[in-house]
């Protein structure tokens, strides 16, 4: 995978889209304990930061797992993809 270079400020305005992935893990510990930077080894717990964070017109990778979390405002285009199995969002 390639690494998670390309967010937060690499939004629209007037940028190119950006072409890196955010990585998400609802299994990961993350913070305070982990550092989360969105990459394969370091990636976001939960799906509000992978949103958050991922850049615009960018790809969010979202490692198999479940989250009861619901999607509130997906605020730019983005790719979502499951990746190494099926992924639950909101139940």
């Amino acid at each position: 995978p390639r690494p998670a270079l390309c967010h937060r400020g690499d939004q629209y305005h007037g940028r190119r889209p950006c072409e890196y992935e955010t990585w998400v893990d609802f299994s990961y510990l993350g913070q305070p304990f982990l550092t989360e930077t969105g990459g394969f080894n370091t990636p976001y717990n939960s799906f509000a930061e992978g949103i958050a964070n991922v850049g615009y017109g960018g790809r969010m990778r979202i490692k198999a797992g479940q989250t009861s979390a619901t999607v509130a405002n997906l605020d730019k285009p983005m790719t979502i993809e499951a990746y190494g199995g099926p992924v639950t969002i909101g139940q």
